[in-house]
């Protein structure tokens, strides 16, 4: 379904897609959000999420030592993620 079509089903005014950066076409004059251009980058990644996780560790006095076997028990437990 175009993202356009959300947007005219959608009656929340805080709705994402009326934040959408839009593109005016020459020939027609209409605008359309840029996720629905066949030569955007944004209508390819708009189907795909970006996970991220960014980890803080705290190293009581002393136990800096014990980073490089922390990082890797982090690495190993996050690559048996699905």
């Amino acid at each position: 379904m175009p993202v356009s079509t959300l947007e005219e089903v959608s009656a929340d005014p805080d709705d994402r897609y009326e934040q959408a950066i839009r593109v005016l076409d020459d020939a027609t004059q209409i605008s359309k959000p840029i996720m629905e251009l066949d030569n955007s980058l944004m209508k390819i990644l708009s189907d795909h999420a970006l996970y991220s996780l960014r980890v803080y560790v705290l190293f009581p006095e002393g136990m800096e030592k014990r980073r490089d076997e922390i990082s890797r028990r982090i690495e190993h437990d996050l690559s048996n993620i699905d």
